[in-house]
């Protein structure tokens, strides 16, 4: 039971106990008319954020007190005047109204009695026409009791002390008894008036500490996020770091292996030349010293002329080849084609020749005729000119084939340096894109306000989740989201559940996976709400969600911000559903509201109501929207970081 005195006073108050009497002119005795009026007035205006609450028999939720007033009494305190004893008080009930009897009117003892007990005001008036009762001490007292079962009751009372008796003149006793009315007004004004000055300064107190305490809060929430921010750029640059290393390792891999390509065919070209002139040496010399010993000395030193001079052009062409080896780079395989089919043609016009030259006739003595030396002279400078012609042909074609695999040769590595880039750049992007939803990410991720995190080694996560990366230095999973009511939220237990909707749209995560990420504690909320255009949100420093067993339990306290608090008054409570009825109204509080939510009986804020709907069936917080809905909102979580760890 809680207490409350008001002492008598003339003023009128918004709500509360109020006792008052107008005295008139003392009547003469054996008359019956009025010497003063007495009323007694307890009046509780409706709350501004009221419960929003249905009755059983009423289909359209109406507006209750806070506060309901239960009775209304006045008591008459009997004391000997005559004699001047004040003391041995004995207290009489003179009138009362209560819930079960809330009218009044009735003449009794010489006085007039009307009351009356409505919602939110009661009241007691009575008419004196009785000297004694005008000289009297009355009480004023009424009980009522809150929407949480808390009852009051409050006391008002007259007080008055007449020093002179009846006898010693009328008039002075009343001007007594005046003079003692305005001095306990006068008293009871000053003791309000310093009650009035110690709350004050108990309230300034207590709001310099909650400052002081406020901003100590935030100077060791900033000094947690700078020194996050230091140790996410450090780690961040040595990642770079180790990432440009390893692509440094990677284009030297592909440089080298690029130089083995080459020199793979410059060595296969060598291979080619240097077999061919091998093959000619062999050939030839064979030839010629099968007649070593014929009488032909002359043949013998022409052919070696001649097959110096082939040497030398085969020199030129393997200088030539050597020159061609230092600026080719890819692509050869077409115009290796062409120079093998010239070779081809060289070994086999030389072949023929030889052949020819073995048919010459010979004669008795072993010896080669003029005629067939002339024949073979002439042959040697047939085949030296179609020697000198391929070679001029194969000069020719080895200096378009190096004009054209160089443009070939540079588009490749145009290609090859735009692929590294390519890569480069995926590696790097791939490496700044946050692989955990955390407080004092990266502004590299900033450019994303939001992007969704897919679990990985680092953040052991079982299912993707849509991180907040910007507000309030980031880091928070939204586990809600509304921001064009295209999506049903009227749903039942199991869709509430698994969670619904889509990352990149409108959503609820489901009850399993907030109770996962939230269970064992150690994670803030934030409400980022929007109403009639103005932004507001509202913080809470601890915030948790229970197992199925529970009925997934709210847990939430600490609030801050902008939006007014509008979930402490569902501290504790059992999520309800259209299908599952767990809160503590004798009906569906979600059936009623259009919605799913850890309804009280039923709520302050339902912010998976009917979207677009009044009338509390909305998304409304009730500080901000009051029973209107919200056109955004958005819960999200975030792990809170230890100022030890």
């Amino acid at each position: 039971m809680r207490n409350r005195t008001i002492l008598f006073n003339k003023q009128k108050f918004i709500c509360g106990l109020e006792l008052t009497l107008h005295l008139n002119s003392l009547p003469l005795t054996g008359t019956y008319t009025s010497c003063g009026v007495l009323t007694c007035v307890e009046s509780h205006p409706a709350s501004n954020t009221s419960l929003a609450r249905v009755d059983s028999d009423s289909s359209d939720p109406p507006s209750h007190q806070s506060t309901s007033i239960k009775s209304l009494k006045l008591f008459q305190l009997e004391t000997n005047v005559l004699n001047g004893n004040s003391h041995g008080r004995q207290r009489r009930l003179v009138a009362s109204v209560t819930s079960q009897q809330s009218r009044l009117t009735r003449m009794a003892n010489g006085l007039k009695i009307d009351g009356r007990l409505e919602a939110g005001l009661a009241t007691l008036r009575l008419e004196l026409t009785k000297q004694d009762d005008c000289l009297a001490n009355f009480i004023c007292q009424s009980q009522a009791e809150d929407v949480e079962g808390n009852q009051f009751e409050s006391k008002a009372q007259v007080l008055q002390h007449p020093r002179q008796s009846i006898e010693s003149g009328g008039d002075s006793l009343w001007k007594s008894v005046s003079v003692l009315a305005l001095l306990q007004q006068l008293d009871t004004k000053l003791e309000r008036l310093e009650n009035d000055i110690d709350s004050l300064k108990h309230s300034i107190d207590h709001d310099v500490d909650s400052i002081k305490t406020d901003l100590n809060s935030k100077v060791d929430r900033l000094e947690d996020k700078i020194q996050s921010i230091g140790k996410d750029l450090i780690t961040q640059s040595n990642r770079l770091e180790d990432k440009i290393e390893s692509q440094q390792k990677n284009t030297n891999s592909k440089i080298e292996r690029f130089e083995e390509k080459v020199e793979s065919c410059n060595d296969r070209i060598a291979d080619k030349v240097e077999s061919f002139e091998s093959y000619l040496k062999d050939n030839l010399k064979d030839k010629l010293d099968s007649n070593a010993d014929t009488p032909a000395k002359r043949v013998n030193g022409h052919l070696k002329l001649e097959l110096l001079s082939l040497n030398n052009k085969i020199s030129t062409v393997k200088t030539a080849f050597e020159q061609f080896e230092m600026n080719i780079a890819s692509n050869m395989e077409g115009n290796f084609v062409k120079i093998n089919q010239k070779l081809r043609v060289l070994k086999k016009n030389t072949d023929m020749f030889l052949n020819n030259q073995t048919q010459c006739p010979q004669s008795s003595e072993n010896e080669i005729s003029d005629e067939c030396v002339d024949t073979v002279t002439i042959g040697l400078t047939k085949l030296e000119n179609k020697l000198q012609a391929h070679f001029d042909e194969l000069s020719s074609n080895i200096d378009v084939s190096t004009a054209e695999t160089q443009p070939i040769v540079n588009r490749s590595v145009s290609h090859a340096n735009l692929d590294f880039e390519e890569e480069l750049k995926a590696a790097f992007t791939h490496a700044l894109t946050p692989k955990a939803c955390y407080r004092g990410m990266l502004s590299v991720a900033a450019t994303k306000p939001y992007i969704v995190i897919e679990p990985n080694d680092k953040n052991k996560q079982a299912f993707p989740v849509l991180c907040d990366t910007t507000t309030d230095g980031g880091g928070w999973i939204v586990i809600q989201r509304r921001t064009t009511g295209s999506l049903n939220f009227y749903r039942g237990w199991e869709d509430y559940k698994k969670g619904f909707g889509s990352l990149d749209g409108d959503f609820w995560l489901g009850n399993e996976k907030i109770h996962s990420l939230t269970g064992r504690g150690g994670f803030e909320l934030r409400v980022d709400l929007r109403y009639n255009g103005n932004s507001a949100f509202a913080h809470y420093e601890d915030f948790s969600v229970g197992d199925e067993v529970s009925n997934y339990a709210l847990s939430v306290k600490h609030y801050d911000g902008t939006a007014g608090d509008s979930l402490t008054q569902h501290n504790g409570k059992r999520f309800s559903t259209r299908d599952r009825d767990n809160d503590e109204y004798n009906h569906n509080c979600a059936e009623l509201y259009t919605g799913a939510w850890w309804y009280k009986g039923c709520h302050y804020s339902n912010l998976n109501g009917m979207w677009n709907e009044g009338n509390n069936k909305g998304p409304r917080w009730n500080s901000l929207t009051n029973a209107n809905a919200a056109s955004y909102t958005e819960m999200k979580v975030r792990r809170v970081i230890s100022v030890l760890s």
